[in-house]
């Protein structure tokens, strides 16, 4: 009988031993828990500052460019005469220019030849036009910036009344009557170009019946 009473007080502390051993492990689980809801708790702050931080900033930024973007248009529209000293462009004849709510284009001509300003409260870009001779009365061009891809040439061919660009959606093109000889045509087309998948933008002049007159694919992967 004595033998079994001690058994029974070792299997009683044991489990006592076990018990405060697990009860232990749960109270550290807990606080290792409260630590990273704590950690957790700081990252979110810093983030939501950060964010905050960046929305300030971002709008900022749109601010300033629309002033830049207002600034320059009452100057473009002080200048009414065609051969003008742009501020922004130095000596140069102007040879178009086109004003909108949020778009400027302007067609000009300075020591590096004929270019074509392009400007909105969020992008300026700029391209050099070929007027010479182009081959079946249309030529094309393009810069490519960070955010925007700018296309644009010189139109002979009388025939042609649109041009159309095509990258994952159609883009129509602006066309600007320079003189009775010729006019430009410009667009703006989303830069979605990586490393891994390079742009290609394919272009179709039309005439007013939307047959093709001429047809080109622009392949960066390939320039």
């Amino acid at each position: 009988m004595k033998g079994n009473k001690t058994i029974f007080v070792a299997i009683i502390i044991f489990l006592f031993l076990v018990a405060a051993t697990y009860f232990t492990e749960i109270t550290k689980s807990k606080e290792v828990i409260s630590e990273k809801e704590k950690e957790l708790i700081q990252y979110q702050k810093m983030y939501s500052e950060l964010h905050n931080d960046y929305l300030e900033m971002n709008s900022d930024y749109e601010s300033l460019a629309n002033e830049l973007f207002n600034m320059e248009k009452n100057v473009l529209e002080s200048n009414v005469g065609s051969s003008d000293s742009l501020p922004h462009l130095g000596p140069a004849t102007v040879h178009h220019k086109q004003m909108k709510e949020n778009l400027i284009s302007i067609f000009y001509e300075n020591a590096l030849g004929y270019q074509l300003r392009i400007s909105k409260p969020d992008f300026y870009g700029n391209l050099t036009i070929d007027i010479v001779n182009p081959v079946m009365g249309i030529n094309y061009d393009y810069v490519d910036y960070a955010t925007k891809l700018v296309f644009g040439g010189v139109i002979t061919n009388k025939q042609i009344k649109k041009i159309k660009l095509t990258q994952d959606e159609v883009y129509h093109a602006s066309i600007l009557k320079v003189n009775s000889d010729y006019f430009v045509w410009y667009s703006l087309v989303e830069n979605k170009s990586t490393p891994e998948e390079p742009f290609e933008v394919n272009i179709k002049a039309l005439d007013d019946e939307d047959n093709v007159i001429w047809e080109k694919t622009v392949d960066e992967a390939i320039k």
